[in-house]
């Protein structure tokens, strides 16, 4: 069965810690035995552009056994040359995984959607769900991440603390939120993440 990462919205708190547990027996697996995308392409589309992201995907990707494809908007033209729609039916024909990076997050879900293959939101306007994982990652690596831990986010009302509501949510810890008054987000804004998950 096909499983995206688009939002947290369908992960209950028992998937993200196998999420978070797998993620450590990888880490510290050095002997390249485990391949799950060994000659398999991986199709990263990147609407935006990203340093961090782009790398840590592809290398990822070549340290899980497969072949990151990059496409950037240049090249596929997302809604002007080639609908999202044909977009994901062609990818899924080529590749094993889509990474999405777009614009707008109503994009990376109708890639989810087209694609016959799982989807990673790589980050949209919406939620960034990779950085908060990593975030949470390191809490369980040092025994931090519990219902009381308190995480403070300090900063713009951007896409970076909107997946911590989420994880919030499924009790894996507290989140609590100070932003400048002409960033904090909407109501409307907010009850969008809400139903994102």
């Amino acid at each position: 069965m096909k499983r995206d990462l688009l939002s947290f919205a369908l992960w209950s708190g028992e998937d993200l810690k196998q999420i978070l547990n797998l993620t450590a027996r990888l880490r510290d697996r050095s002997d390249g035995l485990f391949r799950p995308l060994a000659n398999r392409g991986v199709g990263l589309v990147f609407e935006r552009e990203s340093l961090r992201t782009r790398v840590s995907f592809e290398v990822g990707v070549v340290q899980l056994g497969g072949h990151p494809v990059f496409l950037q908007q240049e090249t596929i033209g997302i809604a002007t040359r080639e609908s999202v729609h044909d977009i994901g039916l062609v990818l899924s024909e080529y590749a094993a995984l889509i990474v999405a990076r777009t614009t707008r997050h109503q994009t990376c879900a109708q890639l989810a959607e087209s694609s016959t293959v799982p989807l990673i939101n790589a980050m949209t306007d919406l939620l960034h769900p990779c950085q908060i994982l990593t975030d949470a990652f390191t809490l369980h690596e040092v025994n931090l991440l519990s219902p009381k831990t308190r995480i403070v986010y300090i900063g713009q009302a951007t896409t970076s603390p909107t997946p911590g509501w989420s994880l919030r949510r499924r009790s894996l810890f507290i989140l609590s939120c100070a932003v400048r008054r002409d960033t904090s987000p909407t109501r409307r804004f907010l009850s969008r993440v809400v139903r994102q998950g």
